[in-house]
């Protein structure tokens, strides 16, 4: 079985297609599409949740999207190095996606498996895990959960590839780079603008955002009523062009 590159304004879903990865924003975008590719009758189907931690927000679209898709799935499989960012909650929609019967609330899950303080809002905020119900909790994930450590992964991945690319920066932009770097000032090509400051620490972050794409100094006001010059990178970026010469 080859698998299917499902991605770009192209794509094109063959119902042929026996293995598809795809990205969440296309997932989230193309549900009427993948509904009845999953459970096409004699099919197998499985969905696996890559990084499944990008769907950790009740509410966003993509994970409505992984919720209703797990659903015409015959099996599913989450996978995360970090299924718990912040809160023992995070994990809840996908193991709703695994076990929705089991983990049909994530306020139910909360109440029940969570201490919850209220924040100045009035929102209800789950901190940790209760020591009562831990065990049940714990029971509750034998047969869902297998925990992986990194060395025993390692043996299966393939070794790390680091590539640099030197990116050129066009001489009329180098030019007020290398001038605003020695001297704090410079004036910018294109009719930009002047761009300058009289601190170190503005002057590194214009550096980086110059080294990236041109870019137009406009003067802005802090809280302290203090003017200062904000740097905004305009479209096509040089190094926005290397990025995409390589994908």
């Amino acid at each position: 079985w080859e698998p299917t590159d499902y991605r770009g304004p192209r794509r094109s879903l063959d119902k042929a297609t026996n293995i598809l990865v795809t990205s969440y924003e296309t997932m989230r975008n193309d549900e009427a599409k993948l509904k009845p590719w999953l459970s096409k009758p004699g099919r197998q189907s499985i969905l696996v949740l890559d990084e499944c931690h990008y769907i950790k927000s009740p509410d966003a679209l993509r994970t409505l999207v992984a919720g209703k898709l797990a659903v015409k799935a015959r099996h599913c499989i989450a996978m995360s190095g970090t299924p718990i960012a912040k809160m023992p909650t995070d994990a809840h929609p996908s193991l709703k996606c695994l076990d929705p019967v089991a983990y049909p609330s994530k306020t139910r899950m909360s109440a029940r498996y969570c201490d919850e303080v209220m924040d100045e809002t009035g929102k209800i905020i789950s901190t940790a895990l209760k020591a009562d119900t831990l065990p049940e909790f714990d029971l509750g994930l034998l047969g869902v959960q297998r925990r992986v450590t990194k060395k025993q992964a390692m043996p299966w991945l393939p070794p790390k590839v680091y590539v640099a690319r030197d990116m050129a920066i066009p001489p009329k932009w180098r030019d007020a780079y290398d001038k605003y770097a020695k001297k704090m000032i410079a004036e910018l090509p294109d009719d930009m603008g002047t761009v300058s400051t009289m601190h170190t620490l503005s002057q590194l972050q214009h550096l980086q955002m110059l080294a990236s794409a041109p870019c137009k100094p406009v003067k802005a006001i802090n809280a302290k009523g203090d003017e200062y010059v904000q740097l905004i990178p305009q479209i096509g970026g040089w190094k926005t062009q290397a990025l995409l010469d390589v994908l």
